[in-house]
């Protein structure tokens, strides 16, 4: 199987399973995603450790606001 075949099947699979997934794919920003790269990767992993942590904050957030 080719790359591409395989790509393919891969979207195919992720499209069954769920569709807004596809599309969100679709409107990824590339030049993010290359600067991104371009970093160094402890500054990468400091800015994946701070969004988690803001995704945290944000989840307990939206925990005491549903128990209200």
């Amino acid at each position: 199987m080719t790359a591409r075949e395989q790509y393919d099947s891969l979207r195919d699979g992720l499209r069954a399973l769920d569709p807004l997934l596809i599309e969100a794919l679709a409107d990824v920003d590339r030049t993010l995603i290359r600067s991104y790269l371009a970093m160094d990767p402890w500054e990468r992993l400091r800015l994946g450790a701070r969004a988690a942590e803001e995704l945290a904050e944000l989840a307990a957030c939206r925990r005491l606001a549903s128990n209200r």
